[in-house]
């Protein structure tokens, strides 16, 4: 394994790698989206396999260097998604080239994501970078600087994304099939969020939301005429989007690449 040391990381690798810190995994059709060699457009199915295939070139570079670990089939500590989905999470070494906290590394043997933080975390990093409208993954000292020091922006995954009248921060409530009482949970989630007096204003200035992610597209469906019949937009600014989960992740991807 090649030491950091031996070459300095280019400014796109060190990119990526700052992203899997933040989204905590990657795959490679996010690389392939938001780290292009070129400025080649996504509609050109050409320059879209291109840009795949340069996805594959960083990652691997970055895997054979020791800073990124590669979840897949052959791989005893790192299995990948079922349906053999590959991704890709930091390695210590990684964090330690960018300076970021070793709890965001993978460490085979005595750290790697449960199936929780798996899902929440694939989840968050799909309805942050698999749509044309730009959104971002916020850091927890980020919401301390804006709000208070809350356990609930540590835990739980907030993005910020442009909307018509300027920008709003939603907080991510992750379900799937098997969850019962959505809408008790959901009420729940409303509550606390609107007890934290510093963001209470931003609800009322419906400046701060919950977005809830369902892992396929008749669940969303589903949820939002739940919402819809409880009125609880009318407490919150309430959106439902899709957040696949590691069962239903390749589905998903199958379905993004025939657009």
């Amino acid at each position: 394994m090649v030491k950091s040391n031996d070459r300095p990381l280019k400014p796109r690798e060190l990119a990526l790698l700052r992203h899997v810190a933040l989204y905590r995994l990657t795959l490679r059709d996010v690389v392939a989206r938001h780290f292009p060699p070129d400025a080649t457009p996504l509609s050109d199915g050409q320059a879209w396999n291109d840009r795949k295939s340069a996805a594959g070139t960083i990652l691997n570079r970055l895997i054979k260097e020791g800073f990124l670990n590669h979840h897949h089939q052959q791989s005893a500590d790192f299995p990948p998604l079922p349906g053999n989905v590959p991704y890709f999470t930091l390695s210590l070494q990684g964090a330690h080239e960018i300076g970021t906290s070793e709890e965001r590394a993978e460490i085979p043997g005595k750290r790697v994501f449960g199936p929780a933080a798996l899902g929440l975390h694939l989840a968050a990093l799909w309805h942050a970078t698999m749509y044309q409208q730009p959104r971002h993954r916020l850091e927890p000292a980020e919401l301390f600087q804006l709000f208070e020091k809350h356990n609930s922006f540590v835990n739980v995954p907030h993005c910020i994304a442009r909307e018509d009248h300027g920008y709003r921060i939603n907080r991510i409530y992750v379900v799937s099939r098997r969850a019962a009482g959505i809408m008790s949970a959901l009420r729940r989630k409303i509550s606390q969020l609107t007890n934290i007096a510093a963001v209470r204003p931003w609800v009322t200035g419906r400046d701060f939301g919950i977005v809830v992610l369902a892992p396929d597209a008749d669940y969303c469906q589903d949820i939002q005429n739940l919402i819809a019949r409880a009125k609880l937009n009318e407490e919150i600014e309430l959106s439902v989007g899709l957040g696949p989960a590691p069962e239903t992740i390749r589905d998903a991807l199958n379905k993004q690449n025939e657009r």
